[in-house]
């Protein structure tokens, strides 16, 4: 069977990177990525750290449960639809011109999760109890 465990513990922990430096530093990855920054920044960066950080209490808390096939669907999907929908939006300045490192890198690993979320949600494999070892 499929453990899922570390995939939400993996996805837990991108999370809380991501919702600590939205909220903390957001206005400096900005800068460094060289993107405008307006009046609305800050708070829209608070705004989006605060989700980010709900998603990672979410996927910590959820690292127990059977996930695929019937089974946390509702979890996998947003999990899934989060990921791949970055994964879109980082791909489209990539293909328009060229990236920081850290967007590419954020790029590949927004990916890697879009894919296995994808897998759990509409592939063919087991659901399993995360903590079962199995």
């Amino acid at each position: 069977m499929q453990n899922t465990r570390w995939l939400m513990i993996a996805s837990a922990a991108w999370f809380l990177v991501l919702a600590l430096a939205t909220s903390f530093a957001g206005v400096d990855l900005l800068v460094a990525t060289g993107l405008d920054i307006s009046v609305a920044a800050t708070p829209m960066l608070k705004l989006l750290g605060a989700a980010l950080l709900g998603f990672a209490i979410m996927n910590w808390m959820a690292k127990g449960t059977m996930i695929g096939g019937i089974y946390a669907r509702p979890l996998a999907s947003g999990n899934f639809i989060y990921f791949a929908v970055a994964t879109l939006s980082l791909l489209k300045p990539l293909i328009g011109g060229v990236l920081p490192v850290a967007m590419i890198v954020a790029l590949a690993i927004h990916a890697a999760f879009a894919v296995a979320f994808g897998w759990l949600l509409f592939g063919q494999g087991p659901a399993c109890v995360g903590g079962s070892g199995d």
